[in-house]
């Protein structure tokens, strides 16, 4: 009977735990993933391993390293309706635990960026960004550094990379 307890336990810890390590935009991201609106990328912890070992002539070292410290990568994006879709994004995210490190607004363009637990093996960086019509959120999952991450993205051609870069500066 002990022993069916603490199976119990160690279950319900072990989901906890699950549950708690997803990243910011998870439950956004599944709420519109078969949103026709959308373009959706999820790019998987054994996908961004495969790729970090790939001999891809393009790629220096340290994007190839910072490529190996992330655990997942995922971008939503929409054409139309960008301040909508922006608005309720921001309004929508679970950013409970994160810094908001970066928040700007101009006449058309809208960014928001939040940091957890940088240069932690479970960081992430989350980036939400409304340009003119367009919206994009891109989140990036695993051992964040954001010199190195605002290079890659620049790399990527990720919009709104440009923010990163000016963060970087500062």
């Amino acid at each position: 009977m002990k022993s069916l307890f603490h199976i119990a336990i160690f279950t319900f810890i072990s989901a906890f735990s699950l549950t708690a390590q997803e990243d910011g935009i998870v439950k956004y991201f599944s709420k519109q993933i078969h949103n026709d609106a959308y373009e959706h990328a999820y790019i998987s912890p054994r996908m961004i391993s495969a790729v970090s070992k790939m001999d891809v002539k393009d790629m220096d070292a340290e994007s190839r390293a910072t490529i190996k410290d992330l655990k997942g990568m995922r971008i939503l994006s929409t054409k139309t309706g960008g301040k909508k879709w922006y608005e309720d994004a921001v309004k929508s995210l679970d950013t409970k635990g994160y810094e908001t490190v970066m928040s700007a607004r101009k006449k058309s363009e809208n960014v928001q960026i939040y940091l957890k637990n940088e240069d932690q093996p479970d960081g992430e960086l989350i980036m939400v960004l409304n340009q003119n019509e367009a919206c994009t959120m891109t989140s990036f999952h695993g051992k964040i550094n954001l010199d190195k991450i605002a290079k890659l993205a620049r790399s990527l051609n990720i919009g709104g990379s440009e923010y990163l870069e000016n963060m970087k500066k500062k």
